[in-house]
């Protein structure tokens, strides 16, 4: 989840890779876990220049489509997000 030491960590941050692994912000709380919602709003007001979000969870995310379109999501929020994928080589 997002706490005070993730936030320090993502301030001006030049790449944030960042976990996944809610479908939705406050679901299954329990699990410790961020949304894609919730990382994007995170690099927004940090102050991020760049999201790459992982650990999907397959419980909300099991397929690559999924996943895409919590990037989608995430994007409306941060606009310079991408979702992490196998082999991913990330330019900054």
């Amino acid at each position: 989840g997002i706490t005070d030491k993730s936030r320090e960590l993502a301030k001006d941050a030049d790449l944030l890779i960042h976990e996944c692994g809610n479908g939705k912000p406050g679901q299954d709380r329990n699990w410790g876990h961020t949304s894609p919602t919730e990382a994007a709003t995170l690099a927004k007001n940090f102050n991020v220049k760049m999201l790459t979000l992982t650990h999907f969870g397959t419980k909300f995310f099991p397929t690559l489509d999924e996943r895409k379109n919590a990037e989608t999501e995430a994007k409306k929020i941060f606009p310079n997000t991408m979702a992490a994928i196998d082999d991913l080589v990330v330019n900054i």
